[in-house]
């Protein structure tokens, strides 16, 4: 069943009338100097932090390199949340947040300031629900109250992962790909890709967005159903996806290049390179794909 963030927001006031009642006035700026991994942890405590104040989540031209890259007006989606103008955000009063990310002065929590933001240089070191809303006056409640609203309670996931995939629901519903970005997608696929590009082309151009859904989802983003269990609308889907993360080394360094850190980065992916985690990789997907009776290239 779809559901909106305004659904949650109701739905989580209504099992915590304590709380602050939510108002489409009141908004919390989210703005990080973090590349993706850190600045995601950040995206979802501020998630649960304006359900839990009843305030609406914002991006903008001051959030920093990674959100503009993501969500910005020349980035890779159209994200579900609005974004906002520098002199926009400059009309409204703000309130910086304190190092945690907010202050554990409930009055402060709650206040009426237009627009709470964090320290755009902190790392929120990710453990669970609790321990992101353990600040909140009666914690206990507040967490179950807003595992409640997120509809997280005896889902299929566990609460974490399924806090975590609504946090990223609303940022990136659909996912809704810019058709710049996935003209250019499609443009490097078609020089790089080893084998048939059917269905990579069905997934970018079922994902991109179409022609202002921006300004639709503007007027009326609350109330739109971004939350939804499984994915529905028979959208296609890559069956399953291989991450390798790596952190470069410059980043590792703030003092300088650590150049051991870069031998050792540059054995990685030799070592990765040479190895048979791609012909194993490969073998499992054709494997998946022969129990459900396809035949997929790519």
């Amino acid at each position: 069943e779809r559901f909106s963030w305004a659904d949650a927001q109701a739905d989580y006031h209504a099992c915590h009338p304590a709380s602050p009642p939510p108002r489409e006035d009141r908004f919390v700026f989210f703005q990080t100097l973090l590349p993706l991994g850190n600045g995601m942890n950040a995206w979802g405590h501020l998630f649960l932090y304006a359900l839990a104040t009843g305030r609406q989540l914002i991006l903008g031209e001051d959030s920093g390199k990674m959100p503009t890259l993501m969500c910005g007006p020349g980035g890779a989606f159209a994200c579900g949340v609005p974004w906002v103008s520098a002199d926009w955000l400059k009309r409204r009063r703000k309130r910086p947040l304190s190092r945690r990310g907010y202050d554990v002065d409930a009055a402060k929590i709650y206040d009426d300031v237009d627009v709470h933001a964090p320290a755009r240089n902190f790392g929120y070191q990710y453990r669970n629900v609790g321990t992101w809303l353990r600040v909140f006056p009666d914690a206990t409640r507040v967490t179950r109250c807003a595992i409640e609203a997120l509809r997280c309670t005896g889902h299929p996931l566990d609460v974490e992962a399924c806090a975590m995939a609504r946090a990223m629901q609303l940022l990136a519903p659909g996912p809704r790909l810019r058709r710049g970005f996935a003209e250019a997608a499609l443009k490097e696929a078609d020089h790089w890709w080893l084998g048939n590009l059917t269905d990579f082309r069905a997934v970018v151009n079922a994902a991109t967005a179409p022609e202002h859904w921006e300004a639709l989802r503007d007027a009326h983003w609350r109330r739109r159903a971004y939350f939804v269990d499984p994915h529905a609308g028979g959208a296609p889907r890559f069956l399953g996806a291989l991450h390798v993360r790596s952190q470069p080394p410059h980043f590792e360094s703030p003092n300088g290049v650590d150049h051991k850190r870069v031998e050792i980065y540059e054995q990685f992916f030799n070592t990765m390179a040479k190895s048979r985690l791609w012909t194993c990789a490969a073998q499992h997907a054709r494997a998946a794909d022969d129990a459900r009776g396809g035949a997929r290239d790519g």
